[in-house]
């Protein structure tokens, strides 16, 4: 459901049919299912693309920023219809220009071709000439990643808490009418 096997084979065109050799893959995380892991290794040793791929089992959240700004790109490949991501807002912070689906709460974030580029759930091909846009484009991704800071300010825990005072205060406005 996170949609990783959607990003495999986008890599998979990227390599083989785009030939772009240059691209990396870092996966990080080890999945709820014990089997799954083996399952991706598997796929992507069948597709031939193992050697351009990192699997890194976990990262402690105190390392999360590190990991974000050594890599130029966050692909967010949901194929659900996830809670809101603090993954997006925390990748946005650190300047990673995002390519997403906006499955579940990633549509509240993610506006294409604004502070991301958007891609459809499962569309492999799609998600590959949008990787190859991003990387092709060091203009687009200025844009985005400063787009993406201003979106992020939305999100911070002051601009939260005003949001939910304003609210409670329209609730006790709105009561005391009736």
């Amino acid at each position: 459901y996170k949609g990783i096997e959607t990003v495999l084979n986008a890599l998979d065109l990227l390599v083989h049919k785009k030939d772009k050799k240059n691209v990396r893959l870092t996966i990080v995380g080890k999945g709820e299912n014990s089997d799954y892991p083996a399952t991706l290794h598997k796929k992507a040793h069948d597709l031939s693309i193992d050697k351009y791929i990192e699997w890194i089992p976990g990262v402690e959240r105190e390392q999360m920023r590190e990991l974000y700004i050594s890599h130029d790109i966050l692909v967010f490949p949901s194929i659900w219809d996830e809670p809101f991501s603090i993954t997006i807002l925390e990748a946005m912070a650190s300047g990673i220009p995002i390519i997403g689906t906006t499955a579940g709460g990633s549509k509240e974030i993610l506006v294409d071709n604004v502070n991301s580029l958007v891609f459809q759930e499962d569309n492999p091909i799609q998600l590959a000439d949008r990787i190859e846009t991003m990387m092709d484009s060091t203009g687009l991704q200025q844009k985005i990643r400063d787009n993406a800071l201003e979106t992020v300010k939305n999100y911070t825990l002051d601009s939260m808490a005003k949001k939910i005072e304003k609210y409670i205060q329209q609730c006790i406005e709105k009561q005391n009418l009736n």
